[in-house]
């Protein structure tokens, strides 16, 4: 999950995450992820920012000494699409089936003191639909 910057993020911010992983060599290598914050919309009630993201996940396999079967590996994974943020409620999710009040929050974080806000010159609508 993206961790927000320090600064006040709008529509059109973006920023990289980058997280070293260790592997199973003993190496160390890097995973990122790109995020775009491409407007605002409603989902079951709450204000969401709509961000997209775009990067590589790196899930490193660890062989158990105790299994003589196992073996070690790297998956890297590329991977994309969009993400819904809870701002009022300062939680991620797809926000499907569950009525207002009852999406758990997201535990204390640096994300619920950020503010993302779309220019007060678009609407949900507008957003939605491409234009702005």
């Amino acid at each position: 999950m993206p961790v927000f910057p320090d600064e006040k993020i709008s529509t059109g911010y973006t920023w990289t995450q980058k997280t070293p992983v260790d592997l199973p060599s003993g190496d160390t290598t890097t995973a990122s992820m790109t995020y775009k914050i491409k407007g605002t919309t409603q989902k079951m009630g709450y204000n969401c920012a709509i961000i997209e993201y775009n990067g590589t996940v790196v899930l490193p396999l660890f062989r158990d000494p105790q299994d003589t079967t196992a073996f070690e590996m790297v998956d890297w994974i590329e991977m994309s699409g969009i993400l819904y943020y809870g701002i009022d409620i300062g939680t991620f999710g797809q926000f499907r089936g569950a009525p207002p009040g009852q999406i758990p929050s997201a535990p204390s974080s640096r994300a619920e003191s950020r503010s993302l806000a779309a220019p007060e010159s678009e609407s949900v609508n507008e957003l939605q639909s491409g234009q702005s």
